[in-house]
């Protein structure tokens, strides 16, 4: 009996195996009431079936073998028993049947409940998380709808903060603009005023050599004498003179005085005068670039130009004070010592006009009696602040130009020759450069084309070249090096940029003004085309670059990712210079080896008629150069 349960334990159990394995789905929660329909009359043909079959079974004997030795010899029949006795054991053996074939069923119908509890519940736990999970899902897309609502807001917050700043900037520029246009408008007004007057007094020098040409020539035959005229009564000495504002007048005396009464600020040698009160000059005239400019005028003097009545303070006759200290005119005074000194027929030139010029200032011959070494002199009459007085004489007549503007009238004196010579070693910068002995010549070529007042003025005491004469170099050379409105824009943002980063670019940039000064050139003569130029990239880059570090509204990396749809003053290659050169500034080396490589990039790119093997011609455009140069940057980076 035993061996028959074991039997059938077995046979269910490969049954239950075979059913989970292959009948049953991969998730019990997939089971529905469809196949538990199907699978349950399955399951209980399957345990009728296998318990007739152990039924079936029951009286055999299978003969087994333990131990590796035969199983005992069955025991001895028992007689026969009689008809009544195998009917009751059938009766028995059928109840025994029955009950088991109940209890198998009632196995089989709990198993089915069980599985349909089982499905019930797994049902019930998928829906609620089903539920669980929408809910999750609908407050997530609800968080996810207020963040993006509220990224939307700040977002169009920030759009209209920007399209406020550049309107605002726009205006800005349109007045600056406005303000430049009428800056200009009155410098044109006043040069054209300086043009006329230099006009006049060219006509009037002209007519003085003329009546200088008909006084030196041979004398002509004596005509009749007329009679001897009554003499005519002086001019009156006085005059005027306007100051720097056409308001204020002053009023002046013509004098004659000797030469040595007058109190200069500095001594024939060019030391300081201690009887001098220092307050009337602020000019030194100690230095060197000063003392030559007195032995030019010495050596080419125009007696003219200290004698005629200009009507000005700063030009004509020395201005004195009453004690005969010279308030406007040091300059002038001391070149007349300098011209009786060293160059006497300058100064008999200088005697001889005087003489002639007499009554024209409403002197007379007599004024000269008992004189020694006579000079015309205007002694103030109107009380005035000395000091201020001076400081006034000594102030330009007209608007100076401004910086840039200077720059541009500059860049055509350095030719490409001189910007050839200019010397920059690694590590130095241009105003280390500009100094050394190695562009001596550069300097001294520039400082050649310049007037001696602009020369002064850009020289030190030992005549070597000052502070405002490298700002004034170094503006010329970005005007010269890259042309148009591109050089001006740069030369502009290097000398009004506060931001060290700025500086740097400064620093680079100069020092590679030879070899970019190269490459410009080969661009505009046509040896290369025209459109791989980054000269105006460059420019519009840093300019925005340096105003962006001086923002406080607006960073690059904001203004780089702003929306196409607000107007940009920047191109997309340019905002791909922008960030590349935020990237690098912070070091010289790095932005010089960029300038450096775009130099030789235009080199050696092709001439504009060369032609590929289909007969096309070989193009190269500026993009192309500049993702070359930046990917072989970033592949020595991570190589180093």
């Amino acid at each position: 009996m035993n061996s028959l349960l074991a039997d059938f334990l077995a046979v269910v159990g490969s049954f239950v195996q075979w059913f989970g394995t292959y009948l049953v789905p991969a998730n019990i929660s997939s089971i529905t009431i469809l196949h538990v329909a199907i699978w349950t009359p399955v399951v209980v043909g399957l345990v009728a079936l296998t318990t007739t079959t152990i039924q079936r079974m029951a009286p055999r004997r299978i003969q087994t073998v333990r131990g590796g030795r035969p199983a005992p010899a069955p025991p001895p029949l028992e007689p026969a028993k009689s008809k009544a006795q195998r009917a009751k054991a059938q009766r028995k053996r059928r109840r025994r049947n029955q009950t088991q074939e109940a209890k198998a069923q009632q196995a089989a119908r709990r198993t089915v409940e069980r599985a349909q509890a089982a499905t019930t519940a797994a049902q019930a736990r998928e829906e609620a998380k089903a539920q669980r999970a929408a809910q999750r899902a609908v407050e997530q897309a609800q968080a996810a709808q207020a963040r993006e609502e509220a990224k939307a807001q700040r977002a169009a917050q920030r759009a209209a903060e920007r399209a406020q700043a550049a309107e605002v900037a726009r205006q800005a520029r349109e007045e600056a603009k406005a303000q430049r246009a009428a800056q200009r408008a009155a410098e044109r007004a006043q040069a054209a005023e300086v043009a006329r007057q230099a006009r006049e007094e060219a006509k009037a020098q002209r007519a003085a050599q003329r009546a200088a040409e008909r006084a030196q020539a041979p004398p002509r035959a004596p005509r009749p004498r007329r009679p001897a005229q009554a003499p005519q009564p002086a001019r009156d000495p006085m005059t005027r003179a306007f100051g720097s504002d056409p308001n204020r007048v002053y009023e002046f005396r013509y004098r004659v005085v000797p030469l040595e009464s007058l109190i200069t600020s500095n001594t024939d040698s060019g030391a300081v005068n201690p009887a001098y009160d220092s307050t009337l000059q602020p000019r030194q005239r100690q230095r060197a670039a000063s003392q030559r400019q007195i032995e030019q005028v010495a050596k080419n003097l125009v007696p003219e130009s200290l004698l005629w009545d200009f009507r000005q303070l700063d030009k004509g006759a020395p201005i004195v004070g009453g004690d005969l200290m010279v308030e406007s005119g040091n300059g002038r005074a001391l070149a007349l010592r300098k011209a009786r000194q060293a160059h006497p027929e300058q100064w008999a030139r200088y005697q001889n006009s005087l003489r002639e010029n007499l009554a024209a200032v409403g002197l007379a011959e007599s004024d000269l009696a008992g004189v020694e070494s006579p000079v015309l002199v205007r002694e103030r009459v109107t009380d005035v602040d000395r000091a201020a007085f001076a400081r006034e004489a000594n102030a330009p007549p007209v608007l100076q130009m401004s910086t840039l503007e200077v720059a541009i009238v500059d860049s055509q004196r350095i030719t490409g020759d001189l910007v050839g010579g200019l010397a920059v070693r690694e590590g130095q910068s241009i105003d280390q450069a500009l100094r050394t002995k190695a562009n001596s010549d550069f300097v001294r070529g520039f400082i050649g084309t310049l007037s001696e007042n602009e020369a002064a003025l850009l020289q030190r005491k030992d005549g070597t070249l000052a502070q405002s004469g490298i700002r004034r170099i170094k503006a010329a050379l970005f005007v010269r090096t890259f042309e148009g409105e591109s050089g001006e824009r740069l030369a502009e943002t290097f000398l009004e940029a506060l931001d060290s980063d700025i500086k740097n670019f400064e620093t680079a940039l100069s020092a590679s003004l030879p070899v970019l000064s190269k490459a410009e050139n080969r661009i505009t003569s046509g040896e290369r085309a025209a459109d791989i130029s980054m000269a105006d990239d460059f420019s519009r880059a840093l300019n925005m670059l340096a105003r962006l570090r001086e923002s406080e509204d607006l960073s690059v990396d904001e203004y780089l990712e702003q929306s196409t749809l607000f107007e940009r003053e920047t191109t997309p290659f340019q905002d791909e210079l922008i960030g590349y050169f935020d990237e690098i500034g912070r070091s010289p080396k790095k932005i010089r080896e960029f300038f450096g490589a775009y130099a030789a990039a235009v080199e050696d790119a092709p001439d504009p008629s060369q032609l590929d093997l289909f007969g096309d011609p070989v193009v190269i455009t500026k993009e192309q150069i500049f993702e070359r140069i930046t990917k072989r940057n970033s592949a020595a980076k991570l190589a180093a």
